[in-house]
Order: structure tokens, then C-alpha cells, then sequence
């Protein structure tokens, strides 16, 4: 699964990892489950605003007043020479470029006609040649309470996505709101915004200053592109695209098929120097899908160890081999170097059957114990390969992550208990005041000034934080800031409710803009 890459993304740990309600504390086995998702109505397929206009009137509109769009040609050979890195360890598999986009007209100057309840104007980016696309939606200001975005392929019949409002969006390094919208199979991204009756379509600035554009074949499991072997990008949770059950019915069957989701996913915790980050996902997986065991045992030499991952973007692959030793990594010019530690932070492994090669990485290690399969790191990188098939891989240690990540993987999915003290409830005075000053930055001793003067483990306590933080966006603006949000909780905490609760904070710009939905959205944060 990815963005823009088959890809080395530090993607330690998905959100697709079993978590037992009955988790004890120590226990270092939690086995697989199979993911099935609570029975619901289900709705119907998203579809484009202009799609409740009858036959005749779509075609007519199709005719007299077709969609304004840009072309951006084929990528230039300097584009895809930029992609080029120098071969390391690291095994780092991108298939696509981001190209930029020049300024397109303003949202008000779009073409707009009637649909129910309001208007609807489209346009469309075309990336010649591209296999798969996405774009990157800019805010220059909110948008109105009401309106809506959605992405669709023009020339396919398939999936819309969306819609997307305020509230998707996120405050992303430059100041602006933004967000990563899924790709679309095909060379062309088309943008439908929806405004309700009583809002203008000059009230929406909305830019699209980038395109991803994609050469890799899912189907055939090519990279269609000349000159280019050895690639890497850098990409956000918030980002990602996921494709599953990526697999064939049998081995060079050259018949793929896969399961697209969109979402993306909220960064829970990261440590660059474990090479292991912990990802939720915003939206749920297909059912089927296998939420991995895991183990926090150490590993024993000779040990037996399996690997499922996407070696050059193909479609599921398998590795066995045996555990090596244990190791510590320090960066060099070409990646990095292994140096070996018995209680190093890195597992080593050595294949009897099959290799990894770029694109594998980010993918996991198992170990079998009475039958089950048991998650112990994701791949760092290596110097596997066919001339060299015995030649060690590197993973990440579950084990040596568990600490930062417990909260998450520990959680019992009761009611929210105080972040300091889980043995006590959550109050005002206690986890209010941490949570903003969280928020504001705090962290260390600065966080319990005048709270609690008790030992605490900090990483375990700015863990729990940043568990809980990921989800405190109460205004639905696009940020988290101690100013409102974290002022939001601390009075509804205290008790205050309606006016009271929102009196001075500014929410005109916010998707939950009523003290009725930030008092709904709070008590969802805390059942």
C-alpha cells in the first residue's frame, strides 16, 4: 500500500495490528484476528452533485458547457532525473513524480449550473501519460459551512471520492490547509465543488497547486518509465492511499487485483531511531483483512522467520530465512551501516527462500509460534538480492517500539480514564490542563507544574498524550491549538455548556461552529 511509492516509509506499524480487549499487562503474545466491521446500513455509492440531473440535462451540459481543465503534458526528462537517488541499503521502491501546477482560475470562474439544493462547478488536471493520479487540495480560507468537494476520474466509471469539507482539511508546513486526495486510476483528476443555496462560489478558495503523477502499472506490475531504477520520497500519514489483498491468483499469473480505501491515516508515534512509526487508520479496511499477532519475545538464533511484502511494486511475495543476530544501525553515505550488539536495536535475517528489493521495505517479519504468526519488526533494508540471496536484511525490533506505543496497542476500548492516573477518571484540572499545554507545546517537567509532583514516566504519559491529542481538533478547523481546543475541553470538563461554552472563542471558520456539536464531538472523545 502507498501514496506515490511502494515504499520505504518507516511504515512500522499500520493500524491493522490486533489489539485484545483482555490485553494483560506483560503478556508478550497477542494473536490474529480477522477484521469485520460492525454490521450497518450500507450506503449507497458516493456519485457526483451533478449526477442528480436527468440523462438529457447531464449530456446537454456535457455539450454547451464542458468542465474547465489544464494539461500539463508529459513529464519532462529533467522531472524524472530528479527522482534518481544513489543505491543504499535502503530499499526504496517510488513510482511516480509530484509535478507542479500553475495557478488555475479562481473557483468563482469556474463553469456553474444548477443541481439540487445548490451549484456545482468542475474542473479537471490532466498528467499526460500518467497511469494513476492524485492531487493536492490548498485552502487559501476556510470553507463555508455546507460546501462540499468531490474527486472523481472523467473518463472512467468507477468510485468518487469524497465528500470533503472543512474538516478534512489540515494545516500542513507552509500555514495552509491541504490534503492528499486518493489517486485515481488513469492520467486526469477531476474536482467537483458543491456550494448550498446561499453561499457564492467566490466564497471557496481552493487551489490545487500539485499533481501526483504515477508510472507504475498495478496490472502488470511494470514501472513505465525510462532511465529511472532507484527512487524515494517523503510522505505524511494524513497522505496515504491504500491498496489491499494486492495479490495474484497464482504466482505470474499476471492477473492483479487489489481493494482501494482512502482516508489516509493520524500519526500516533514515531522514533526515527527504531526506523518505526505507528499510523491509525481515518477509515476502516475491508472486511477480511487480517489484523497481525504480535510478540514481544526476543528472538533465538537460527530461529525460523517468514516476510510478505512487494518487492518492485509486485504483487504479494514471500521470504524465509532465519534470524541472525541483533544489531545497531549508524548512517553512512550509502544508507547505513550494521554493526552487530546483542541487545541492539535491529533484528538481522538471512534468506533461504526468496529475497526483499526495493519496495519492500516498511513491510513486516514474522515469527511462527505453536502454529501462529507473530509480528516482530518491519524491514529497515538490506543487501538481499538475487546475485546474493543469503546476504542480511535489517528490521525494526516490535519490541523496542512497545514502549511508545502501548497506549494504543494496550487499549481496552472503554471510556477515556485520566492520562496520568489511568486508575482515576479524566477531569478538568488534571488531564485538561495536560492536554493544553500539550497542545501549546509543553513537554517534560512543564507539563506537571502544579499537577502532580508523583514520579511519572514521561514517555509513557506524552504517549498517552499524543494518543489523545491526535483527535483534539473539537472545532473541526483544521488545527489543534490550546487556544480553542484545548480551552474547549477544560470548560466542558468544569461543566459549562452552551453559550458558556464557546463565549470568546472565535469559531466562524470551523466545521463544528455550535456548542451542541463540540459538546457531541467531546463526549465521543471520552466514552
Amino acid at each position: 500500500m502507498s501514496s506515490l511509492s511502494r515504499l520505504r516509509i518507516s511504515l512500522s506499524l499500520l493500524m491493522g495490528l490486533s489489539s485484545l480487549p483482555s490485553y494483560a499487562q506483560g503478556a508478550v503474545l497477542v494473536a490474529s484476528e480477522v477484521f469485520q466491521p460492525v454490521q450497518t446500513v450500507v450506503a449507497a455509492p458516493e456519485e457526483l452533485k451533478t449526477k442528480s440531473m436527468s440523462f438529457a440535462q447531464r449530456s446537454l451540459q456535457q455539450i454547451l458547457f464542458p468542465p474547465m481543465s489544464m494539461t500539463l503534458g508529459e513529464p519532462s526528462a529533467a522531472e524524472w532525473q530528479a527522482l534518481q537517488q544513489p543505491v543504499s541499503r535502503h530499499k526504496a521502491f517510488q513510482i511516480g513524480i509530484k509535478r507542479d501546477v500553475p495557478a488555475l482560475p479562481d473557483v468563482v470562474d469556474w463553469v456553474w449550473y444548477a443541481v439540487a439544493g445548490g451549484q456545482a462547478g468542475q474542473f479537471t488536471v490532466t498528467s499526460n501519460s500518467a497511469l494513476r493520479i492524485r492531487g493536492f487540495l490548498e485552502l487559501a480560507e476556510p470553507l463555508p459551512a455546507g460546501v462540499e468537494i468531490r474527486i472523481y476520474a472523467p473518463d472512467k466509471s468507477g468510485r468518487v471520492f469524497g465528500p470533503y469539507s472543512q474538516a478534512d482539511f489540515k494545516v500542513q508546513v507552509g500555514g495552509k490547509p491541504g490534503l492528499w486526495v486518493p489517486s485515481l486510476e488513469g492520467d486526469t483528476v477531476g474536482i467537483e465543488v458543491f456550494v448550498p443555496t446561499g453561499i457564492s462560489p467566490a466564497q471557496v478558495k481552493l487551489a490545487i497547486p500539485q499533481v501526483s503523477h504515477i508510472a507504475y502499472d498495478m496490472q502488470s506490475s511494470e514501472l513505465r518509465v525510462d532511465g529511472v531504477s532507484d527512487y524515494r520520497f517523503a510522505t505524511t500519514a494524513g497522505s496515504m492511499d491504500f491498496f489491499w489483498f494486492y495479490r495474484e491468483s497464482t504466482c505470474g499469473a499476471n492477473d492483479a487485483s487489489w481493494t482501494q480505501s482512502s482516508g489516509g491515516a493520524d500519526l500516533l508515534a514515531s522514533r526515527l531511531e527504531l526506523d518505526s512509526t505507528l499510523v491509525r487508520l481515518k477509515e476502516p479496511p475491508p472486511a477480511g483483512v487480517l489484523m497481525s499477532g504480535w510478540a514481544l519475545d526476543t528472538l533465538q538464533a537460527g530461529d525460523t522467520v517468514v516476510g510478505i511484502h512487494h518487492g518492485l511494486g509486485n504483487p504479494k511475495q514471500f521470504s524465509q530465512g532465519n534470524f541472525l543476530s541483533y544489531a545497531n544501525i549508524a548512517v553512512s553515505t550509502n544508507g547505513y551501516m550494521v554493526v552487530s550488539d546483542p541487545n541492539g536495536l535491529f533484528t538481522q535475517v538471512s534468506w533461504e527462500q526468496g529475497i526483499t528489493a526495493p519496495g519492500s521495505s516498511g513491510s513486516g517479519l514474522w515469527k511462527t509460534i505453536a502454529g501462529q504468526a507473530y509480528l516482530k519488526g518491519t524491514l529497515v533494508g538490506g543487501s538481499s538480492s538475487c546475485s546474493d540471496p543469503t546476504s542480511p536484511d535489517e528490521y525494526s525490533r516490535l519490541e523496542k517500539f512497545h514502549p511508545y506505543v502501548k497506549t494504543w496497542l494496550d487499549a481496552d476500548g472503554g471510556a477515556v480514564t485520566s492520562l496520568l492516573d489511568p486508575g482515576k477518571q479524566f477531569t478538568a484540572l488534571v488531564d485538561g490542563v495536560l492536554v493544553a499545554r500539550y497542545l501549546a507545546g509543553k513537554r517534560g517537567s512543564a507539563l506537571l507544574a502544579g499537577v502532580s509532583s508523583a514520579a511519572v514516566d514521561m514517555t509513557v504519559l506524552e504517549s498517552r498524550l499524543d494518543w489523545f491529542t491526535q483527535q483534539m481538533d473539537v472545532d473541526a478547523d483544521g488545527q489543534r491549538m490550546a487556544a480553542d481546543d484545548g480551552l474547549l475541553l477544560v470548560r466542558y470538563l468544569t461543566g459549562l455548556r452552551g453559550n458558556a461554552l464557546t463565549a470568546g472563542i472565535d469559531l466562524s471558520g470551523a466545521g463544528r461552529n455550535t456548542a451542541t456539536a463540540i459538546t457531541q464531538y467531546i463526549e465521543s472523545l471520552l466514552k
